[in-house]
């Protein structure tokens, strides 16, 4: 369940729960291994495939931007 809680900056930023050992979590702190949102602390070992779908969606978030900027 997604929560809004303040964090230390004194903004607001949404707050979910780690799929593994449900402690709350910034959204933006939580990363997707194997179907589940889990934790810096409970992100184990990626396996070759999770580096490549990371890199994936890194290049596809690249091109978003790059196709948003505007052009010279």
């Amino acid at each position: 369940m997604t929560k809004w809680r303040p964090n230390n900056k004194i903004t607001f930023s949404k707050w979910q729960d780690c799929e593994r050992c449900g402690l709350p979590w910034p959204l933006k702190a939580l990363r997707r291994q194997r179907g589940l949102l889990v934790c810096p602390e409970c992100w184990d070992n990626p396996s070759h495939e999770d580096h490549m779908k990371e890199r994936v969606n890194e290049l596809r978030h690249v091109e978003k931007s790059s196709e948003t900027e505007p052009g010279e």
